[in-house]
């Protein structure tokens, strides 16, 4: 699980991640691609849930 605080963090930073995020829309668990990953290299969630791509993480209301 990640905190919220973590989540704000990573979404303010200046360097931004290129290749983007892969975020669980059951879970809500996020995982942040390397540079040699494609998101068509995950399947699912650890949980099962489906995983949509972004390019930067939405910090939660």
């Amino acid at each position: 699980m990640v905190l919220f605080n973590k989540i704000k963090e990573i979404s303010t930073a200046k360097v931004k991640n290129k290749k983007g995020y892969l975020v669980c829309e059951d879970c809500g668990g996020y995982y942040e691609l390397k540079a040699d990953e494609s998101p068509s290299d995950f399947v699912a969630c650890e949980c099962g849930g489906k995983l949509k791509h972004t390019k930067k993480l939405k910090t939660p209301n």
